[in-house]
């Protein structure tokens, strides 16, 4: 295997005693207090085995990662949202070398562009439904529904 991601290095093994898991929801990370070393063999560590754990996967990790760039503040343009998925093929496909890797390469390179356009559609999906929700709850205390007037006015002659 070639590209970026064939020469990353991930913790994989490690004493539990000896570290603290991270509060990240996506990417999560272990801190180990200590030394850590690399091993000599390489681990092949596969995230998931089909196509479907992958899209089950996507799902779960797109809205955590929508809602916590969300919280950070990040927004993407729309103009963005339109044109994501051949940058960050062209990226991952050529740039990082996944051409090197067959068809595998193609399809990692695929599917990693694609999660991020579910990623910045998401987060376009949960900016709608909060601007809405405080729409709403604007709009119901200027203009309250009729059962909210009828308990305000049982309650002022209360």
């Amino acid at each position: 295997s070639r590209g970026r991601e064939s020469h990353r290095y991930f913790l994989r093994l490690f004493n539990k005693k000896c570290c603290e898991q991270g509060t990240q929801k996506v990417h999560e990370r272990v801190e180990v207090r200590g030394p850590v070393k690399k091993l000599k063999n390489i681990i092949k560590h596969y995230s998931y085995n089909r196509v479907d754990n992958y899209l089950a996967k996507l799902g779960r990790y797109s809205t955590l990662g929508a809602e916590k760039n969300i919280a950070a503040g990040k927004k993407r343009p729309q103009a963005l949202v339109f044109i994501c998925v051949p940058i960050y093929f062209f990226r991952n496909y050529l740039i990082n070398g996944n051409i090197w890797n067959g068809k595998e390469g193609f399809y990692w390179s695929v599917l990693a562009a694609f999660s991020n356009f579910i990623k910045y559609i998401k987060m376009q999906e949960i900016s709608k439904r909060k601007s809405e929700s405080e729409a709403n709850k604007i709009r119901s205390v200027v203009h309250p529904t009729s059962e909210e007037s009828v308990h305000m006015m049982l309650s002022e002659h209360a």
